[in-house]
This record gives structure tokens, C-alpha cells and sequence, in this order.
């Protein structure tokens, strides 16, 4: 078993953690929970602080499970209130779940507008180097029209990404 060591007395073992979390799921409370917990020699504070960690743990958990499956935010918080979670609590889980969903939305590739505009325009200058040269309308170094081309796709390109 690999313990939670405390800072002073006696440990939170994994066999504490599993106790804690059979009593919670089949129902019991928490208060009824940290007293079982009291008695097989876990200080207060302890008891407490465990029971705290798998209540808040459930109330993710939840939270989770209800926005995933498309339940509206302030139905997701009526329904874990109705379930026995504080309300500061509860709201301030479905923020947090609600922005990290937002961190980790993937970009949407839209970019900065202008400057897909100017590489698009820097591209389509280079195809008209590119067609002068070889028609012989208007010749100018070699390759121009294939560099202007390159800079105006790289352009574009970095300014997509960067949306």
C-alpha cells in the first residue's frame, strides 16, 4: 500500500482511501463517513480532509460526466445542488471544468485574416513573376517568381497557425 503520509501522527493509507470511498458510494454521509473513519484511528483532521478530497473528486467527476453528455451548465448545477453539493462549490467546479474545456479546444485554423491576405497577395504576385519570365513579357531574374511564391505561401501559412 502506498501511503499518504500526514505531517504529524498516523498516515492515510490507500486501505483508508478505498474504506471512505465503499461508504460514500453505497450512500452513507459524509459525517457518518469521517466518524467510521475516526474509529479505525484517523485523527479528525485527517478524517475530515479525506472525506473532503472524495466528496470534491465525486463533484468533478459528475460535473464531468453531465457537461460531456451536453447538459447545459446551469442544468448541471441545478442537478449536483439537487444531489447534496454545496452551491459556491459546485459553481466554482463548473467554471473550472468549463475553462479547461476551453484551454484545450483545438485552433480553429481561421488565422489572422490580414496577413493571410498579404501572403495570398505576395503569392499571387510571384505566379505573375513567374508567368512573365517564362513568356519572355516580363523577364526578370531566375527563380523570382518561384522565391516571391515561397515567401507568400510561408506568409499565409504562418498566419493561419497563428489564429
Amino acid at each position: 500500500m502506498d501511503p499518504i503520509q500526514p505531517t504529524d501522527g498516523n498516515a492515510v493509507t490507500q486501505a483508508d482511501v478505498d474504506f471512505a470511498g465503499k461508504l460514500l458510494n453505497s450512500g452513507a454521509s459524509p459525517e457518518e463517513v469521517e466518524s467510521k473513519l475516526r474509529e479505525r484511528g484517523l485523527d479528525p483532521t485527517r478524517a475530515a480532509g479525506l472525506v473532503y478530497n472524495l466528496m470534491l473528486q465525486a463533484l468533478y467527476n459528475n460535473a464531468a460526466a453531465l457537461l460531456e453528455a451536453g447538459v447545459a451548465p446551469p442544468r448541471v448545477e441545478q442537478r449536483l445542488v439537487e444531489k447534496g453539493f454545496q452551491p459556491p462549490i459546485v459553481k466554482e467546479v463548473i467554471e473550472d471544468l468549463l475553462n479547461r474545456a476551453q484551454q484545450q479546444e483545438p485552433q480553429d485554423g481561421r488565422g489572422s485574416a490580414p496577413l493571410q491576405l498579404l501572403g495570398g497577395v505576395i503569392f499571387v504576385a510571384g505566379i505573375g513573376l513567374l508567368v512573365g519570365n517564362v513568356t519572355g513579357v516580363f523577364p526578370t531574374f531566375p527563380f523570382a517568381g518561384f522565391i516571391v511564391m515561397t515567401i507568400g505561401g510561408a506568409i499565409f501559412g504562418a498566419a493561419k497557425r497563428s489564429g
